[in-house]
């Protein structure tokens, strides 16, 4: 378990699929997640997009990507999970950590 988890701008998590289903990916911590990076859990041929949580106990801060599609249709899912939750629209969202 880690107090705190960093995914920087530029990083890649890949638990892509290559005859299947995508693969499952977690990034989690007890205090603060803050994730920029992008996580791909695509599917190929007839298997489905993969499942992708981004959580934290305490503060979550999200302003990366994740790709849970696949080739046949059936997309995945992405699970954000943090203590809060506040949705916007603005460059500015006055959160403090």
């Amino acid at each position: 378990m880690a107090q705190t988890t960093t995914v920087d701008q530029g990083a890649v998590i890949n638990a892509n699929g290559t005859a299947g289903a995508g693969g499952n990916a977690v990034v989690w911590s007890d205090v603060a997640t803050d994730f920029r990076g992008t996580i791909t859990a695509t599917g190929a041929g007839t298997g489905s997009g993969g499942a992708v949580e981004v959580s934290s106990h305490g503060v979550l801060g999200y302003d990366g990507l994740v790709d849970v599609t696949s080739a046949s249709g059936k997309t995945g899912t992405l699970l954000l999970d943090p203590f809060d939750v506040t949705i916007s629209t603005g460059g500015n969202t006055n959160m403090s950590g």
